[in-house]
């Protein structure tokens, strides 16, 4: 139960309240927690908010370092440990993101290309390789999102799916099915 010197301290706003509380009784329903800390503002709030309930029992705090964060922010994370007196735990991914750029390509896929997903996907697309006619005619009101998986924006169009090496052809292997 969270003491009530917490809540007396918390703002007076019932959501505040309910937030302290319900992180109360989940760190009483782990034997091990654990929080990943990424150095930014809501892992910045969520570590407060359960060292405001902690009272004593173990949290591991953990950091997974990609090898594209800034040193701002893992100064930030030095800082966070100091003002808390907590650890937070370090791991560095086995292969960082540029070495996976390198040798993959680059993973990330922007909202555009998110949303012209989502739009085939409520038309129920058959993810096929077909003419761009031969899509039109089936799946309507979808010509930008038909351009992008036909690639119907020319050589140089930035947002198509040929800017993304292999993944038309990983999606024709594996096609999404996501609900929507």
């Amino acid at each position: 139960m969270v003491k009530k010197e917490i809540l007396d301290t918390a703002p007076n706003n019932q959501l505040i309240r309910n937030t302290l509380q319900k992180a109360d009784l989940l760190l009483d329903s782990y034997k091990n927690p654990v929080c990943s800390i990424s150095g930014g503002s809501d892992s910045d709030v969520m570590l407060d908010l359960l060292e405001r309930v902690r009272n004593g029992r173990k949290i591991t705090y953990v950091f997974f370092d990609t090898g594209i964060e800034y040193q701002a922010t893992k100064n930030h994370l030095n800082d966070l440990e100091a003002q808390y007196g907590i650890e937070i735990v370090r791991r560095r991914a086995k292969k960082t993101v540029p070495v996976g750029c390198k040798e993959y390509g680059v993973p990330f896929l922007s909202k555009m290309d998110a949303m012209y997903i989502g739009r085939l996907q409520k038309k129920n697309f058959d993810w096929q390789d077909d003419t761009f006619d031969g899509m039109a005619k089936k799946y309507s009101n979808c010509v930008s999102a038909l351009k992008w998986w036909g690639n119907g924006y020319g050589e140089k169009g930035r947002f198509q799916i040929s800017t993304h090496a292999g993944l038309k052809e990983f999606m024709l292997d594996t096609p999404p099915n996501i609900c929507n």
